[in-house]
């Protein structure tokens, strides 16, 4: 697994959940550090989280890689199709929050089959950046929107009870 990261700290970060290799895209150039790692031959499979251009995750693949579009930003230069017809690209869009009810829920499912025993058996341990509370939400997201903060891991909002739950009535009292 290759991946991109921003700063030293995040390579490390990656590095240490097992990352063969940890690209800097603040110091690194993708593309050359990709094509250089793999020999010129390139890698199989990008998915593109919207941190590298899609012309650039194009010149990444192989012949006949696939490249999953997950997000991208409204700047990023189009995609070069020259490309994807040279190397036999196959290129997948992404959008799980246009989907029907119907998926959401078979997808769910197949969170509480698949992650959630990881996750309890803590074969999946998720990196945990901070905790806030509900009511502290709004600075949890000015850190998300390009605070000086480093965000490495998951933000949890903590929701707090303002009353004790309602306690069983007995119906033989």
């Amino acid at each position: 697994v290759l991946t991109t990261c921003r700063g030293r700290e995040e390579v490390e970060m990656t590095m240490s959940l097992g990352a063969e290799l940890a690209i800097d895209i603040e110091t690194q150039h993708v593309v050359h550090t990709v094509l250089d790692y793999t020999k010129g031959r390139g890698v199989e499979v990008v998915v593109d989280m919207g941190t590298v251009s899609p012309s650039d995750n194009c010149a990444c693949l192989g012949v006949e890689g696939r490249l999953l579009l997950m997000a991208a930003h409204h700047d990023s230069p189009p995609l070069n199709l020259e490309a994807v017809f040279e190397k036999r690209l196959t290129v997948t869009g992404c959008s799980i929050r246009s989907r029907d009810a119907a998926y959401h829920q078979g997808l769910a499912g197949s969170l509480r089959d698949n992650v959630w025993p990881l996750l309890n058996e803590r074969k999946v341990v998720p990196r945990v950046h901070s905790k806030v509370r509900f009511s502290e939400l709004d600075k949890a997201l000015d850190v998300l929107e390009g605070g000086t903060e480093r965000v490495l891991g998951k933000i949890v909002c903590i929701i707090e009870r303002t009353h004790a739950p309602p306690t069983a009535l007995r119906s033989d009292a």
